[in-house]
This record gives C-alpha cells, sequence and structure tokens, in this order.
C-alpha cells in the first residue's frame, strides 16, 4: 500500500489538503475584482495546458522507460464545483486561494478565482498579460503528477516542490522549443514564483522543512535550471532516501 500524495502551489495543510465555502467564494470575488470571464480564462488556459502537457509530459516519460497519464484538471473554486468534490488522504477537497495534485485521484483541483486574481497581480507588476501566471501555476502541478509517476519523490517536502517548479521551467524550455512562448511570458514565470516566495513569507528553506516551497530566490533558481536544461535540469536535485515507492495513478 503506497502513500498518497497532496501538492499544493505554495501552502499545505495537514491532512486535507484545503478546504472552502461559497460564502468565501462570493466574498473574494468582490475584494479581488475577479469576475466570471476572468475565470473562464483560466479554465480555458488549463484546457490548452492539459493538452499540451499531456503530449510533452508523456514524452518526457518514454524518456525514463515509462508512461504518463495526465491528470484532470478541476476549478475546485467555482461554487458550482463544490458538489463535484474528490478524496485526497480521507477528506472531501474543494480549492480555496490555491492549487494543488492529488495522486489519489490524478486529480488537480485549481481555484480559479485565486488563479485569476494571481495572473492580474502579476500583469500589473509586469505591466504585461500576466497569463502566464496561470500557466506556470498549473505546470507546477503538473510537475508533482510527473514526479509521482516517474517515481522520483522523497519523503521531504521541499526537494519535491524544487522538483516541481524545476519541471515548471522544463515545461517553458519546450513551449519556447516548440515556438510557443510569447512575449512576456518568460518574465512572467519568473515574477509569479518571486511573489508565491514572498507571500509565504519569503523565508529560506531547508531539506527537513515541512510543507516548505522556497523563497523567492529557490523557487525561480528551480524554475531556470529546468528552462535551461529540460528535464536534464532537473536531476540536479538530491532526493535524499527512504523513497515514495513508484505508483500508478489512483493507487492506495
Amino acid at each position: 500500500m503506497g502513500s498518497i500524495v497532496c501538492r499544493m502551489l505554495f501552502l499545505a495543510a495537514a491532512g486535507i489538503c484545503a478546504q472552502t465555502n461559497e460564502w468565501h467564494d462570493f466574498n473574494r470575488q468582490l475584494d479581488t475584482g475577479v469576475r466570471g470571464p476572468d475565470v473562464d480564462k483560466v479554465e480555458k488556459n488549463a484546457e490548452w495546458i492539459s493538452k499540451y502537457l499531456g503530449k510533452t509530459w508523456q514524452s518526457v516519460a518514454q524518456r525514463f522507460g515509462t508512461k504518463f497519464v495526465m491528470p484532470s484538471f478541476l476549478d475546485g473554486g467555482r461554487l458550482r464545483s463544490l458538489n463535484t468534490p474528490w478524496k485526497c488522504e480521507g477528506g472531501k477537497v474543494a480549492m480555496f486561494d490555491n492549487a494543488a495534485y492529488c495522486s489519489a485521484s490524478n486529480v488537480i483541483s485549481y481555484d480559479g478565482f485565486y488563479l485569476a486574481g494571481l495572473s492580474k497581480r502579476i500583469a500589473k507588476r509586469n505591466n504585461s498579460p500576466g497569463d502566464f501566471a496561470v500557466t506556470v501555476a498549473l505546470g507546477h502541478e503538473t510537475g508533482h503528477a510527473l514526479q509521482f509517476q516517474l517515481g522520483i519523490e522523497s519523503i521531504f517536502d521541499f526537494p519535491n516542490e524544487q522538483f516541481a517548479d524545476c519541471f515548471a521551467g522544463v515545461m517553458t524550455y519546450y513551449l519556447d522549443k516548440d515556438g510557443l512562448l510569447h512575449p512576456n511570458d518568460f518574465e512572467e514565470a519568473k515574477a509569479t514564483l518571486t511573489f508565491l516566495g514572498e507571500f509565504a513569507g519569503n523565508k529560506k528553506a531547508g531539506l527537513y522543512d515541512r510543507d516548505a516551497h522556497g523563497n523567492a530566490e529557490q523557487r525561480v533558481g528551480a524554475f531556470l535550471s529546468g528552462y535551461r536544461s529540460g528535464e536534464k535540469g532537473c536531476l540536479s536535485y538530491e532526493l535524499r532516501p527512504p523513497w515514495r515507492p513508484p505508483l500508478p495513478p489512483g493507487s492506495r
């Protein structure tokens, strides 16, 4: 019986990854200026990311001698999604102000309201569209899925998060290689990881720190390793034993 993995974009909660309710979503929509069309845009972006990375990560997995099954994407922040729970570590999970990968159901749940707000923040910071903030956030979560399915996860949180940021860089590397990286995308990726590192307190993480994603420098550094060298750039991150065993999606 293997471990169930639940990995988040910037912070994780013990036991159940996250919980939410409709009042939080309603008030947050008003406070951030996010509206329905903004969330629709995030969901369309997620659909595109799912199709692109489904093929890209499958090619990467083949080079590792295995297969990759792309996770399903769920906007757990929408009011209508609250009646579509998925289970991770025994809890019903709808997403609030975060994004997470759950290996038990091979699902990535994200809060569309939060990601739309993140996109707006990055757009304002960089004086650019801000769309790539969503791409890099979801790329990070699919990086966790790739990690899990390749069986290269550590029991320690920080190396796993560095891998996911690195794989977000690998995604950007392939987008650039395929001629799909737009002007400002690269700078938006760095700005997004910088913001998330700062938002979480910008504390430098160590190997044994629980739920640690790293500070801005660590997160951007991991991303750049993947962007500059592809998946080979991610292999420099040491994953000390004991290991979590490689498991097919949905294994318990």
